[in-house]
């Protein structure tokens, strides 16, 4: 039984994984999370140096 999940998790992670590298439409959109924070802690940086 253990064996059947760790098989279906690993086919899982195995086709996510082929779907982000052939589809750069993807990528971009399980990214945006983290660009959206970069930009986020720049501006809060930006005003930081600001006040200073």
């Amino acid at each position: 039984m253990i064996n059947i999940i760790v098989g279906i998790i690993t086919a899982m992670a195995v086709g996510f994984l082929v779907f982000w590298i052939f589809r750069p439409s993807f990528r971009r959109w399980v990214e945006l999370p983290k660009y959206k924070m970069l930009e986020e802690e720049r501006r809060f940086s930006d005003v930081r140096r600001d006040q200073d």
